[in-house]
């Protein structure tokens, strides 16, 4: 079993990109009634930590795991894309969501180097049908970077 398939390394979210290659990469899946790993509850972990720079490494990683499922998806067979395109989609929505939703973490300096960082990435805009309503009804602006930025800097000048 050779698929080619390795974690990015020095990231957060390894998990969701290896998760996402794998399911791809097999022809079958069986699930068990078992829980073969289990998380370590870390409180100076990454994804737990306060510390501005830890936030910002943490967030940015989604878009690194967004862009290296976007160049694994252009080796994929077409019948298979729709799969890691959906993954993709999610990874870049829910990064700009919380982007909405953390106005009190984030400063206008921190959503003027998200958004530009999302800007520049592979995985943006997304592509392809949302998957919830709430995506839907939220796609026209998340899709489309001037009425994202607009939206967010009138937001966080509105109610900072």
């Amino acid at each position: 079993f050779s698929r080619n398939i390795f974690f990015y390394p020095n990231i957060s979210h390894q998990d969701v990109e290896l998760t996402a290659k794998l399911i791809i990469s097999v022809d079958k899946i069986i699930f068990l009634n078992i829980a073969p790993y289990g998380y370590v509850y870390n409180s100076d972990s990454i994804s737990k930590s306060k510390t501005r720079e830890k936030y910002i490494k943490y967030t940015l990683d989604n878009l690194v795991v967004a862009d290296s499922l976007k160049d694994y998806y252009s080796s994929l067979e077409d019948n298979k894309k729709k799969y890691i395109l959906r993954v993709i989609n999610n990874i870049i929505w829910n990064y700009i969501y919380n982007l909405f939703i953390s106005r009190r973490y984030i400063d206008f300096h921190m959503l003027n180097l998200f958004l530009d960082k999302l800007f520049s990435s592979n995985s943006y805009p997304m592509q392809g049908k949302m998957e919830t309503k709430f995506q839907k009804m939220t796609s026209i602006f998340f899709k489309n970077p001037t009425i994202l930025k607009v939206t967010l800097f009138f937001l966080y000048r509105l109610f900072k």
